[in-house]
């Protein structure tokens, strides 16, 4: 039976890598964020919600730093985006710390 719960345990492990990678590259990035941008300019300009705006943007900005791009349109959305996003979390960081509007607004 331990070699069972092992081999049940390797069995997870690399189906939630399959699902994770299948979710990748499934979902482009620029497929991603088009959807949160839209999402986040509806949250911010609709219902006036910056909070949830920066909660839903976030991840994303992270995801970009932390993991970076893992396959040839990933590298070619951040060669084309990456000046633009990165000033943008920069606003989106001086929103954070200062909760005046005006640093989105820019």
């Amino acid at each position: 039976q331990g070699m069972r719960e092992d081999g049940s345990e390797v069995l997870v492990r690399e189906s939630e890598m399959v699902s994770e990678e299948l979710i990748r590259i499934s979902i482009l990035w620029h497929e991603r964020w088009c959807e949160a941008l839209e999402e986040a300019s509806r949250l911010y300009y609709t219902q006036s919600d910056a909070k949830a705006m920066v909660k839903l943007l976030q991840p994303l900005h992270e995801h970009q730093v932390h993991v970076g791009p893992q396959t040839m349109r990933e590298i070619a959305f951040r060669q084309a985006f990456n000046r633009e996003l990165a000033e943008a979390w920069k606003c989106l960081q001086r929103y954070i710390e200062s909760g005046s509007k005006a640093d989105i607004d820019q």
